[in-house]
C-alpha cells in the first residue's frame, strides 16, 4: 500500500515532537521514528529516570559565562591577593600565573576534573571568612561583569512564571549574593567540606559540571513538581551541554565553538551577551 507520513508530538520526546512514518504490510499497521537532522532526539530524562510530568516550567541557567563575565579562578586570587604583603605577592603571583595555564588546560580536557583540583586551594581558609569573602566578591568582581541581556531574560521569564534556578560549578556562598541581587529561586552549587572551623579544599559530592548539571535539574525537577519539557536552560560551555539536553528549550549564550557546533547540529537558538549592568 502507500506510504503515510504523519506529524505528530511526541508526549515522551525532549524536542516535543517527532515524525513518524506510517504504512501497512500484509493488513499490518507498522510505524518507525524518523530521525530528522537538527532534532534532538529522545533521551535524556528517560535515561536518568524522569517519570511523570511536573505542573511547573523552570529556567535553569549556568552563571560564569552566561550570567556574568566571570570565572571561578579570578575572584580566589583577587581575594588572596588583598591579605598578602608585596614581597609575598612577587612570588603568589608567578605562581598562579603558572596554575592558571596548567588550568586552562585541564579545563579543556575535563571541567569536572578542572573544578576537582582547582577548589582545593581554598583548603586550610577559615570558614568563618567566608561571608566576608562573598560580599568581597560579589561587590569587586560579580556584580560590575553581570550582563543587562541576561537580567532582562530573567526578568522576562520569571514574569512568564518560570522558577529562576541557577546550576554552577561556583562555590554556594559565592554565588548566593548575585542570586539574592537577581531574585533567583533556587541555587544548585558546589559546596565545599568543613572541619574543624576550616574548609578542606574537597568538594561535598561531585564538582557540578558535565553530567552532574543533568543529574541535579532532573532531580530538583522530580522533588519541585517541574515540566523539563516546558522548562529551558541557558549555558556557555560544552560543559553545559548535558543540562541542556535535558530540558526542551536549550539556549546557548556566547558558546565555546564547540558548543556553537553542537547547537547548529540541533538547531539550537544562541544568544550574544555583551552590554554589562554597570
Amino acid at each position: 500500500g502507500g506510504m503515510v507520513w504523519e506529524y505528530s508530538h511526541g508526549g515522551r520526546c525532549a524536542c516535543a515532537s517527532s515524525l513518524r512514518r506510517t504504512w501497512r504490510r500484509d493488513g499490518v499497521e507498522r510505524s518507525t521514528c524518523v530521525k530528522r537532522s537538527g532534532w534532538r532526539r529522545r533521551g535524556t530524562q528517560e535515561r536518568m529516570g524522569m517519570g511523570r510530568w511536573g505542573k511547573k516550567k523552570a529556567a535553569f541557567f549556568d552563571v560564569d559565562g552566561t550570567v556574568t563575565q566571570s570565572n571561578v579562578v579570578v575572584p580566589f586570587v583577587q581575594y588572596k591577593l588583598r591579605k598578602m604583603r608585596w614581597i609575598q605577592k612577587a612570588w603568589y603571583v608567578p605562581y598562579m600565573t603558572l596554575c592558571c595555564v596548567v588550568y586552562l588546560v585541564m579545563d579543556k580536557i575535563s571541567r569536572t576534573w578542572f573544578n576537582a583540583v582547582f577548589y582545593r586551594s581554598y583548603r586550610g581558609m577559615p570558614a568563618e571568612e567566608k561571608k566576608h569573602m562573598a560580599q568581597f566578591v560579589h561587590c569587586t568582581y560579580m556584580k560590575p561583569r553581570i550582563f543587562r541581556q541576561a537580567v532582562e531574560m530573567i526578568e522576562r521569564l520569571k514574569r512568564e512564571g518560570y522558577r529562576i534556578v541557577f546550576v554552577t560549578g561556583s562555590l554556594d556562598f559565592l554565588v548566593e549574593p548575585l542570586a539574592q541581587q537577581l531574585g533567583v529561586d533556587h541555587v544548585l552549587a558546589a559546596r565545599m567540606e568543613e572541619e574543624a572551623g576550616r574548609l578542606t579544599g574537597k568538594l561535598l559530592g561531585n564538582p557540578v559540571s558535565d553530567r552532574e548539571k543533568a543529574k541535579l535539574v532532573v532531580q530538583y525537577a522530580a522533588d519541585h513538581d517541574v515540566d523539563l519539557f516546558r522548562s529551558k536552560a541557558f549555558g556557555d560551555s560544552y560543559a553545559d551541554v548535558h543540562m541542556l539536553q535535558a530540558v526542551g528549550e536549550p539556549t546557548v549564550v556566547r558558546g565555546s565553538r564547540k558548543l556553537l557546533r553542537w547547537a547548529g547540529t540541533h538547531r539550537c537558538p544562541c544568544l550574544s551577551y555583551h552590554e554589562h549592568l554597570s
